[in-house]
Order: structure tokens, then C-alpha cells, then sequence
């Protein structure tokens, strides 16, 4: 609910405001950059894609009892993908 809330506002913001580079009060106060990358187990190449969100999806485990860095770590975890991935440098799926 509060990532629509904050994207409605922050729409309505840029629509009737001239905002620079649409920026308003949302994205300055609430966004978070975060980026992903994926490197290639074959050669190595790394691709990494940015995206603008306002909340980080923490996973909450079964633990009655979690701090805010467990929170994060896990979050940060490096992941093996599932299925095949495209490489632009090996120019095949891996």
C-alpha cells in the first residue's frame, strides 16, 4: 500500500509542478536506488541493471527475534539464478 501511495503522490507532484528531472518531495525523501547485477559464470561479464523503489523487500524469516542488519544481509545475499540467462559478451544463453 505505502509504495502506491508513494508513487501516486509523487505522480501528482511531477504532473503540476515543473520538477526537475521529475523529482519531488516523494523522491527525495523516500526513494532508494538500488542496483542488481549478474555476472556471467563463463567469462566473467558483469550486467547490472538500476531501479528506482521506495521500500526494500527485507525478508522476514520465522525468528521471533531479527535485527535490522540480519534484515539486510540477507537481502544482499549473492543468489544463483534459475534457468538460463542471456550474456552479451559470450553472445549465448548460460
Amino acid at each position: 500500500f505505502m509504495n502506491s501511495l508513494l508513487n501516486a503522490l509523487h505522480s501528482e507532484l511531477v504532473e503540476n509542478e515543473t520538477a526537475e528531472a521529475h523529482r519531488s518531495i516523494v523522491t527525495d525523501l523516500f526513494s532508494i536506488q538500488t542496483e542488481s547485477r549478474v555476472t556471467c559464470l563463463e567469462c566473467q561479464t558483469a550486467d547490472s541493471t538500476d531501479e528506482q523503489t521506495y521500500c526494500l523487500p527485507l525478508p522476514l524469516g520465522d525468528s521471533s527475534f531479527v535485527t535490522l542488519a540480519e534484515l539486510l544481509e540477507a537481502f544482499l545475499k549473492e543468489e544463483n539464478l534459475d534457468g538460463e540467462y542471456y550474456c552479451s559478451k559470450c553472445d549465448a544463453l548460460r
